[in-house]
């Protein structure tokens, strides 16, 4: 039943897909909850010159970096508590490239910490992969209108992120190399 609601959710996105994935038991409080999932799918890449350009996708997860965009207010400001629950997120994926390819650029690390938490998203290029490691750090329960600035700015990063970018471009193709020859010539007779 999970792999068909993530091929479900992913659907919704336009996104097409078959998805095979484990869940921890939520029953089980003892334990955090964890969904892993490995999902195999078609994700459109914008050409560019040599390069391909590619948004790194969403995952499925219990929070994505969208469901948070609720506690953002669009005037800055903030009348009354903010409660979103003392808390780490974490969303770690892994992209594998096409054969044949390797990472062109990738967005830089990301690191913040300030009073609310922090925000971190790493991004490792590996044999034929990008991993993505997102961890937002809420470190309160309850955060008065003061303190919404710091929140905020940790979830706009997330956000922001959220949206980053990668290039990947064909692997350069290994000619023989051809090593002068040591040998001259024979002069050519011009008569």
């Amino acid at each position: 039943p999970i792999n068909s609601l993530i091929n479900t959710v992913m659907l919704q996105n336009g996104i097409k897909g078959e998805a095979l994935a484990e869940a921890t038991n939520p029953d089980n409080l003892d334990i955090p909850v964890k969904l892993n999932y490995a999902w195999e799918g078609v994700h459109v890449a914008q050409s560019f010159k040599e390069n391909l350009l590619f948004q790194i996708p969403a995952a499925i997860d219990f929070f994505t970096p969208r469901f948070f965009m609720k506690f953002l207010s669009s005037s800055g400001t903030r009348r009354y508590p903010l409660i979103v629950g003392a808390t780490i997120y974490q969303w770690d994926l892994t992209i594998d490239l096409p054969e044949d390819y390797v990472i062109g650029k990738q967005p830089l690390d990301v690191r913040i910490s300030n009073p609310a938490g922090s925000f971190e998203a790493v991004y490792s290029n590996t044999q034929g992969s990008l991993h993505v490691l997102r961890t937002l750090h809420l470190n309160q329960t309850v955060y008065s209108p003061e303190e919404y600035s710091h929140v905020a700015l940790l979830l706009s990063e997330l956000l922001r992120d959220r949206n980053s970018i990668f290039s990947f471009t064909p692997k350069p193709i290994n000619l023989p190399s051809v090593s002068p020859s040591s040998e001259k010539e024979p002069p050519h007779d011009t008569n």
